[in-house]
Order: structure tokens, then C-alpha cells, then sequence
């Protein structure tokens, strides 16, 4: 991920806030004390609106592929998709080649051409192409591929048939010879492979984060020279049996990231289980910071109730300033609106309609909007495991406070460029809830007495 966006209110606000220099605030942000003096500028003239990013879209393009280039493109697509021929971009531009059509736009924009037009759907989950295994043969007539394929006719009659095509193979004794040198003054000491292989058994052992960034950082801290680089770890480990190669995997280039810009602004909520020595199984309420990954509260029950949530919500409300918003999953301890026919809410959903707090809940079976908090689950359960189980919830919250003491103040974080969470958390001013009307929840409900003449009232989902 590239640098993080840091959003201009946030920069005006600290300003404000701690009264320091553009020097200083320009290293804090890493922007220029220019775009400092510029921002203070635009908030002097207009306030916090004035603040929002401008378009550098520019008003012309003399570069831009023109309307008829567009248009003959767009036909030649149709076209081949009419005749059931191959259509992507790499084809049209040659059709384009073949009709001498100049300046000849690159495969790439004719790929967003097509995209803008409806013509691309994105399958940003499909095998990425740099983990196929090409081969070809060296000669026509070298090795023949035969399959039978199908199709139908017009009374629906199934026809098979059967395709031949000159495919690849090689002769052995003519494979290219190894280019690799003999020796490589540019190796990695034995001594750190040894070191290497003893950090990653360590973290392991211990349930910690054991990846090829948290070990260079180790040899960091170690004073290892040279310090090997982070891919030349990750071959050691690979070489070593400790990375398993998994291509089929959605690509990094695919993921859509998003961090709040203030600690916080958004808190998210889940619940995460673990077992007992006796397997009885216990739910962990965990919150965390969006921008940071701070945990504000983890803490063990005996079952998943919304009055946990509400109890250590407040707790930690209290404890840290409570949040501008929540983003949590649509469990029923956090919202009723996937199972609720009318317009009524449980006592998480009334808590924060009152106290201004803007509540979010990611998309149903998507798990991935909630993806810090759920990252954090994965450390969490590799941390429980290197322990003995505990005999008791008591036993087992005195687990989860050392695991987050470590996490939060000592376990420099890699999304963090390397801080702890606590250091980001602290940097800078928090974000409070917005300032808005406390909000009501009316009810009309339909009950019945029963035999003895008692009835059940419920207030704020409990």
C-alpha cells in the first residue's frame, strides 16, 4: 500500500489543536510546509468546506484518443462479439493496425475504453496470469493436442467434435543449461539463515505475526549486517519448507483498502470464540480502532448478549472517549435491521441513536469490510494457542490482557510503518461524536396477558 491519505481537516485540526509550527506539522504528515500554509489559507477563507480535495482534472487533452477512433473501436467490438470471434483489446487493436487507423491507441487504452463503455466486467478474484506454467514446442509437428469438444444443432441433436492442434513438447537432450554461477559473493551468511529460521521459529511458537516483514524487522533489532531484504527472507523461508506457495489466491493488486483518518472516528466490533480446558466454548467481544488498530477493549463471556456489548462499550467509551462511528458485522447483538419487520431497534442500535454515534454494518456474508477487526482474530487465536487453555473465564481475560498489552504497546505493526498501535493511537486528536438532536424509538407493540395475568415489557432490546 502507498502512502496513507491523511485528510486535510484532520491536518487544520491538529494545527489548531497542539499550536504547532508548519514545520513540525509538515514532518508530522509528510506534505510540504507549502500545502500547510495553503490549507491554512483555504480554512481562513472558507472554513472546513474549503478544505475538500480539488479536482486536478485538466481542461483539455491534446493527448485524448478521438471520438471517431472511440466509436470505430466500439463497432469493431460489437462486431467481433456479433460473430463470436475473440474481442479483447490486444484483437481490436489489431483490426485497428489493418485499417491504418493513426495515432494508434495502446492496448491499455483501448482496455479502458472498453471498460468505460460497459464492455469489461472486473474479475479481480480470477488466478493471477504471473502464476501460470507456460510451455511450447520447439518445432510444428512436435507434439499434437487432441480433444473432443460439443455443440448442438438446430433440433437439438448434441454433435461432438474432434479438434487436433499442433501443441507443445521439447527434446530433452536440447533444454537450455543452468546459467547459475558457481559461487555468489553477494550470498546471505549461513550464520543469518540461522538467525532467520530461529526468529520465524520463535514468533511461531509464541502464536505472533512470523512473515518475511515482522522477521527483517527483528534482524533490525538485532543489529544484523548486512540486512537482508525482505524478499531475500522470504525465499530463505520458502527454500526452508515455511512458505507454501498459494497462486490460486485473490491478488493484493485487487483489494480495496479504506482507514479512518482520526483515532476514533470509527470503532469496529466483533466477536471472535475460543474453548476452555473443560471445551466449553466462550465468545470474545473485541474493539478496535480503524485508524490505528489500537484495541480499545477484549474481553471474555459466556455467551454473546447485547447487554456485553452495551457494558463494555460504555466501559471503554468512558475509558477512551467514545467513537464518531461503529462498523460492525449484522450479528443480532449489533443490529435488528435484517431480522426486524418493523421500524424498531435493539438497545446497542437505541445506545448510539442517543448518544450521536453513527453506526455502519458491512455488507451481509462479507466479512472483509470488517477486515481489521477480523485480522485481528487470526492474531488473537494464534496467540490463545501457543498457551495452555485456560480453567476459567477469569484465568482467560488474564490471557487476553497480556496478548493486548503486547499488541497494543510493544508489536510494532507493519500497516503502521512499523509504530506500535498505542503511538498511532496517541498521534493524534480524536474524533468525538457528531453534535445531533438525541434521536427517539417509538413502539407499538401487541402483547398478550398470560394465565396468571403477567405480561413482559421490554425497554432498549433487553
Amino acid at each position: 500500500m502507498g502512502k496513507k491519505h491523511t485528510s486535510n481537516k484532520v491536518i487544520v485540526e491538529t494545527i489548531l489543536a497542539t499550536g504547532m509550527s508548519h514545520k513540525d506539522a509538515a514532518a508530522l504528515f509528510n506534505v510540504s510546509t507549502r500545502w500547510i500554509r495553503e490549507l491554512l489559507h483555504r480554512y481562513r477563507e472558507g472554513g472546513y468546506q474549503a478544505l475538500q480535495p480539488r479536482s486536478r482534472r485538466p481542461h483539455s487533452n491534446p493527448r485524448q484518443v478521438p471520438e471517431s477512433t472511440v466509436k470505430t473501436i466500439l463497432e469493431i467490438r460489437q462486431h467481433l462479439e456479433n460473430t463470436g470471434q475473440d474481442n479483447g483489446a490486444h484483437t481490436i487493436r489489431w483490426h485497428l493496425q489493418q485499417q491504418k487507423i493513426t495515432p494508434l491507441p495502446a492496448v491499455s487504452t483501448i482496455h479502458r475504453i472498453l471498460k468505460r463503455h460497459g464492455y469489461v466486467i472486473e474479475q479481480p478474484h480470477k488466478r493471477p496470469r504471473s502464476s501460470w506454467k507456460r510451455f511450447e514446442a520447439d518445432q510444428p509437428n512436435e507434439t499434437w493436442q487432441l480433444d473432443y469438444s460439443h455443440c448442438y444443432l438446430n433440433n437439438n441433436q448434441r454433435i461432438a467434435i474432434l479438434t487436433i492442434i499442433d501443441g507443445p513438447s521439447s527434446y530433452q537432450a536440447l533444454q537450455p543449461r543452468s546459467r547459475r554461477p558457481h559461487s555468489n559473493p553477494r550470498q546471505v551468511p549461513e550464520s543469518t539463515v540461522k538467525t532467520i529460521l530461529e526468529i520465524r521459529q520463535h514468533l511461531e511458537n509464541t502464536g505472533q505475526d512470523n512473515g518475511a516483514h515482522t522477521i527483517r524487522w527483528h534482524l533490525q533489532q538485532q543489529k544484523i549486517t548486512p540486512l537482508p531484504a525482505v524478499s531475500t527472507i522470504h525465499r530463505i523461508l520458502k527454500r526452508h519448507g515455511y512458505v507454501i506457495e498459494q497462486p490460486h489466491k485473490r491478488p493484493r493488486s485487487s483489494w480495496k483498502r479504506f482507514e479512518a483518518d482520526q483515532p476514533n472516528e470509527t470503532w469496529q466490533l466483533d466477536y471472535s470464540h475460543c474453548y476452555l480446558n473443560n471445551n466449553q466454548r466462550i465468545a470474545i467481544l473485541t474493539i478496535i480502532d480503524d485508524h490505528s488498530r489500537f484495541v480499545i477493549a477484549c474481553k471474555a463471556f459466556e455467551h454473546e448478549t447485547g447487554t456485553n456489548v452495551i457494558d463494555t462499550f460504555i466501559s471503554a467509551g468512558n475509558k477512551h472517549g467514545f467513537p464518531k462511528s461503529t462498523l460492525t458485522d449484522n450479528g443480532s447483538v449489533f443490529t435488528t435491521k435484517l431480522y426486524r419487520k418493523a421500524d424498531t431497534r435493539n438497545g446497542f442500535e437505541q445506545l448510539l441513536l442517543q448518544m450521536g454515534i453513527q453506526q455502519k454494518n458491512g455488507t451481509p456474508y462479507h466479512p472483509q469490510t470488517q477486515g481489521k477487526v477480523e485480522r485481528f482474530h487470526q492474531t488473537l487465536q494464534k496467540a490463545l494457542h501457543a498457551r495452555p487453555f485456560a480453567h476459567n473465564i477469569g484465568e482467560l481475560n488474564q490471557q487476553l490482557d497480556d496478548i493486548i498489552d503486547y499488541y497494543n504497546n510493544h508489536r510494532p505493526h507493519r500497516a503502521l510503518n512499523r509504530q506500535t498501535p498505542a503511538q498511532a493511537y496517541n498521534r493524534l486528536p480524536k474524533a468525538q461524536p457528531l453534535d445531533i438532536p438525541i434521536g427517539t424509538d417509538n413502539r407499538l407493540r401487541r402483547d398478550k396477558v398470560d394465565n396468571d395475568g403477567k405480561v413482559t415489557l421490554r425497554s432498549g432490546g433487553r
